[in-house]
């Protein structure tokens, strides 16, 4: 690590950056640009900046385009209060209160691993859907939406044991996929948006995960290309009038086919089988307290899809 000139701060060379982050990064460096601490976690630190655009400092291990990865398990902020500023200058992010520098000049910029399989048939997605969800709820219990399973597992539009509006939210939009009927899909999806707590709540991460898999496996479903940016462009501005700044920017990756590396792993696993659909579950168990679940399950609506007859 090598001192910043002035101060006793020291500068840390992050592994890698998403897209996305430094995108952000990027366009706010000319100022010097200022972030603020939004919320502070065990698992990383959310930054949010003047245009509301949010970015995460990760302790994880696993690519985001949002993140910033550290790569080393000894580096830790808890020392930083939300609401605190964060500079960014030309090459670096500086916390100035803990003297500490991120630099980014020359930093690895991560992308998911492009698509290299076939899909398996829709049998075999199927097995491996009810298996991933079995084990995800084994090793969480039945957290977020989880009573969405059942319409979604099942070969025929039918109403679950728990009745919901989301349930029948489920059963429409599988019809409306087919049908290729966008605004009706969209108002069917609507009440997913914003629906649950916290910074990403649970009906955020269903149609994330949902965005996800019709964008990185476009052929799923008989939507053509019109009709699939129609979906995306509509459903990310809902986004914006109604729910939180990371979930925005969540939808926007996940309308590129871009997301967490434990979801696109999942997603992978899912329709090609490839990596291990149990060891991914696993993984994406840890992402958020019923988020990897209620992602998994949005993916299902595309993995999964089937015509009416």
């Amino acid at each position: 690590m090598n001192a910043i000139e002035g101060c006793q701060t020291y500068i840390i060379h992050p592994q890698n950056v998403g897209a996305a982050a430094f995108q952000i990064l990027s366009k706010n460096q000319n100022l010097p640009g200022e972030f603020w601490v939004l919320n502070s976690t065990s698992k990383g630190v959310f930054l949010r900046s003047i245009e509301s655009d949010v970015i995460f400092i990760s302790y994880e291990e696993y690519g985001n385009p949002l993140s910033i990865l550290l790569g080393n398990k000894k580096y830790r902020f808890p020392m930083l209060q939300e609401g605190e500023k964060v500079f960014v200058h030309q090459n670096y992010l500086e916390f100035h209160s803990i003297c500490l520098g991120l630099a980014f000049k020359h930093i690895t910029v991560w992308h998911p691993n492009p698509v290299e399989n076939s899909p398996l048939s829709l049998v075999e997605r199927r097995k491996l859907a009810g298996e991933m969800f079995s084990h995800i709820v084994h090793l969480k219990g039945k957290v977020g939406l989880a009573y969405l399973a059942a319409v979604l597992l099942s070969e025929k539009s039918i109403a679950s044991d728990h009745i919901s509006p989301l349930t029948h939210a489920v059963c429409n939009a599988k019809k409306n996929l087919f049908l290729g009927n966008v605004p009706k899909l969209v108002a069917t999806l609507e009440p997913f948006i914003g629906h649950g707590r916290g910074l990403t709540p649970s009906g955020d991460d269903f149609i994330i995960g949902m965005l996800l898999a019709l964008n990185r496996w476009p052929g799923l479903v008989p939507l053509s290309t019109t009709k699939r940016q129609r979906l995306n462009q509509s459903l990310v501005a809902r986004f914006r009038a109604r729910t939180t700044n990371l979930s925005v920017q969540l939808a926007i990756s996940a309308a590129k086919g871009l997301a967490d590396e434990r979801l696109v792993s999942a997603l992978d696993s899912l329709i090609c089988g490839v990596p291990k659909s149990l060891e991914s579950a696993s993984i994406l168990s840890g992402w958020g307290a019923s988020s990897g679940l209620d992602a998994l399950l949005g993916m299902f609506l595309i993995a999964l899809a089937y015509q009416e007859e």
